[in-house]
């Protein structure tokens, strides 16, 4: 395995000292809340979201945090 490879469990980044959910879905989480703020129609729905953050909350908490303001602000 290259050093520059990602080593990913489930969606989470393990390789490199510091686990950390894996860039597409953190990705895929604010282009459904992005949309879920627009009105546009997505493939994700309010809870399946709220889901998603709380995985990532899981996992990185300053991320979750940020995420889970952004979905809180977009849900209003």
């Amino acid at each position: 395995l290259r050093p520059w490879q990602q080593q990913e469990v489930t969606g989470i980044v393990v390789n490199g000292g510091y686990t950390r959910p894996a860039r597409m879905m953190v990705r895929q989480i604010r282009a459904a809340i992005h949309n879920l703020a627009c009105g546009k129609e997505g493939k994700w729905t309010a809870e399946q979201i709220r889901g998603s953050i709380g995985f990532v909350q899981m996992v990185d908490k300053e991320r979750g945090a940020k995420l889970l303001k952004a979905f809180q602000e977009a849900s209003r």
